[in-house]
């Protein structure tokens, strides 16, 4: 989805500025020049941006948590499908 009209600017290249490392407003107003012409964007831009770092982080707790263990019954349910 576009987030800025005026600079070509989506979602997903927002979100590629902050798997890249960008965590502040200021690096995603620079990097995709947003606000030059109208500014209507930075609050969606702001709002994608900060979308994208709470998704990284849950990512990475996903990650580094321990293994969810399923229940015995699950485990049977599964193989007799």
């Amino acid at each position: 989805m576009y987030v800025c009209l005026c600079a070509g600017v989506t979602d997903r290249m927002i979100e590629a500025a902050v798997m890249d490392g960008s965590r502040r407003m200021k690096d995603i107003v620079e990097t995709f020049q947003l606000g030059k012409t109208c500014a209507s964007c930075v609050e969606a831009a702001q709002e994608v941006m900060q979308q994208s770092i709470r998704n990284l982080d849950l990512a990475y707790d996903l990650m580094s948590s321990e293994p969810i263990q399923l229940p015995a019954q699950a485990n049977t349910m599964q193989m007799s499908a």
